[in-house]
């Protein structure tokens, strides 16, 4: 039962106080297969505090990269990790089963 205890509150002081946060999300499952901050932007029409502010802590917590191109016009593209994947699809078949039920 103690181990359940600490399952739980390690569960809810991490991923879901970040992930229960507005746009938070939206701007995670946007990132697979990569995406400029304007894409995103404009796909989520989301503000662009709120987008810098999500994508920040996502990187902190290890779910998102971020990655500088020197092209002729400097790009940046952010993309899921490994780490930032696996959580995607946990929370596309948390979304099915929700469907199913």
């Amino acid at each position: 039962m103690a181990q359940r205890t600490v399952l739980v509150q390690k569960l809810k002081s991490n991923v879901l106080k970040a992930i229960v946060k507005p746009w938070t999300l939206q701007v995670l499952l946007s990132l697979r297969g990569g995406s400029t901050f304007s894409e995103v932007k404009w796909k989520l029409g989301i503000s662009s505090k709120t987008l810098t502010a999500r994508l920040k802590e996502l990187a902190k917590m290890g779910l998102v990269t971020r990655t500088i191109y020197a092209d002729a016009k400097l790009r940046v593209e952010y993309s899921l990790t490994e780490k930032g994947l696996e959580l995607a699809t946990i929370l596309v078949a948390l979304d099915s089963w929700e469907q199913k039920w």
